[in-house]
């Protein structure tokens, strides 16, 4: 099983149709789509898929620029909105997209050196995903739109 990471365009808004999370996912994010619509506007955001052949298996954000609380380093990047669809979670997506995600920041993004991201305390099973994926829990609290968000960081930056 061999997925890829690509930055996604308005051209793709058609796969998001039959794009499918559970009411559990959905209490802790918007649907893609939304953010997907919101992120093509964005000088400050990339929509990327999570791509396995033609079908996109799950989706995120990488956000720059000024991504307060959840860092002030300049060498950051915030991962947000991230999710695996339903009918392809637990079959190793997001563990390989945690794998594939500082070989594709850093050919993008040559200067970023870590990508943070803010996880509900609430949403365990995301929280397992991050920290088997090579996050770290920082320490650091804010206060997110549904809730306490924990701090979680990665250093990326391949030597």
């Amino acid at each position: 099983m061999m997925i890829n990471l690509k930055f996604l365009q308005a051209k793709h808004i058609k796969a998001f149709a039959s794009y499918h999370l559970t009411a559990d996912q959905l209490a802790f994010t918007a649907h893609p789509l939304e953010k997907l619509l919101q992120a093509i506007q964005s000088s400050y955001c990339k929509p990327v898929g999570i791509c396995y052949g033609k079908d996109m298996v799950g989706f995120f954000i990488l956000q720059w620029g000024d991504i307060q609380p959840y860092s002030c380093d300049e060498d950051a990047m915030l991962l947000r909105a991230y999710s695996i669809q339903q009918q392809y979670q637990g079959q190793g997506f997001a563990k390989q997209s945690m794998h594939e995600l500082p070989v594709f920041v850093n050919g993008y993004f040559p200067d970023v050196r870590k990508v943070v991201l803010g996880v509900n305390r609430k949403n365990k099973l995301a929280q397992k995903v991050y920290l088997a994926g090579g996050f770290e829990d920082t320490g650091r609290r804010v206060q997110g739109q549904v809730g306490e968000q924990y701090i979680f960081q990665k250093n990326i930056k391949l030597e």
